[in-house]
């Protein structure tokens, strides 16, 4: 039981420091190969020489992830033929995913052996990760304002770091606003969860806060994806109200909730909301939107 809980401890640690071990150097060569990182390679040797000590599960893995590894060698491979070479890049990126697979596997098996079918247990324990995650997002927040300060303070120290220039946005450990943003879809919706199972207060409040902090993100893509979160979440509730004309008290607190959180973030902070306006409604000459508009096409080709 002390290797899992070691994992997880470990992953614990990853979750709350994010991309900060970044900041430590790799060699070239790692990073010629597709930019691996300190947390990267950290974690994928705490994950896997647990799977090693445990065997029997580490020979389950294959059969259980064949079909996906099926579609990746298949892209791999045609890749191959219609460059006439191994691409390395590709080749990197590809070994890079299974050792993903691998380590999340590994985490996925802890959390199985530790928590077993206790899901309220092993969501605070994620609950907990994510808002330590975001109280340090909001200390980051007030003590760097703009982004590029923390890149100069870097900079000093010796140390080089090419991060987006982001005003006034809550950039998590992950350095980024948009992959923070969508990460907290997750928590927002274990919240929810454990509101409604457990009906204490510190959910409801835990609930409000991350809600209220993902509007600091300032990112479409997380505001679009809560809203389909939720949707999906309320399916069932929907289905009730269609055929049997009732309406389920966790829907409408939702609806609630995030239309009081809405108006919330407009009164305290009216330049968020402004910013959050601007950027949805003026996509259509946004150079960040164009960006991942030109990124999906030659993703398709």
């Amino acid at each position: 039981m002390s290797r899992y809980k070691t994992i997880l401890g470990t992953f614990f640690i990853i979750m709350i420091i994010g991309n900060a071990l970044r900041f430590l150097p790799v060699p070239k060569t790692l990073v010629a190969i597709g930019s691996i990182n300190t947390t990267e390679i950290f974690f994928y040797f705490v994950s896997i020489t647990v799977l090693l000590l445990t065997p029997k599960y580490i020979l389950r893995f294959p059969l259980e992830y064949l079909g996906i590894y099926s579609c990746f060698l298949l892209s791999f491979l045609i890749a191959a033929i219609r460059l006439q070479e191994i691409p390395i890049i590709p080749l990197s990126h590809n070994i890079r995913i299974l050792l993903y697979f691998l380590s999340t596997y590994a985490v996925g098996l802890a959390y199985f052996k530790i928590y077993r079918g206790d899901l309220i247990r092993l969501f605070n324990f994620i609950l907990t990760i994510f808002t330590i995650n975001v109280i340090i997002a909001w200390a980051l927040y007030l003590i760097f304002p703009t982004a590029v300060q923390i890149w100069d303070l870097l900079q000093g120290y010796g140390i080089t770091f090419d991060g987006d220039y982001n005003l006034n946005r809550l950039l998590g450990t992950t350095f980024d606003p948009n992959f923070f943003g969508n990460i907290l879809i997750f928590p927002i919706m274990i919240s929810l969860f454990l509101i409604e199972k457990t009906e204490r207060k510190i959910y409801f409040f835990t609930f409000l806060f991350l809600l209220f902090s993902i509007f600091f993100t300032v990112s479409r893509s997380s505001l679009l994806g809560l809203s389909i979160a939720l949707v999906l979440y309320h399916l069932i509730s929907l289905k009730t109200f269609i055929t049997e004309l009732k309406v389920k008290k966790s829907l409408v607190f939702n609806l609630i909730i995030f239309a009081s959180a809405i108006v919330g973030v407009i009164i305290l902070a009216p330049d968020q909301a402004e910013r959050f306006f601007n950027r949805f409604f003026g996509i259509s000459t946004d150079l960040s939107a164009r960006h991942r508009y030109d990124d999906m096409i030659l993703a398709f080709d």
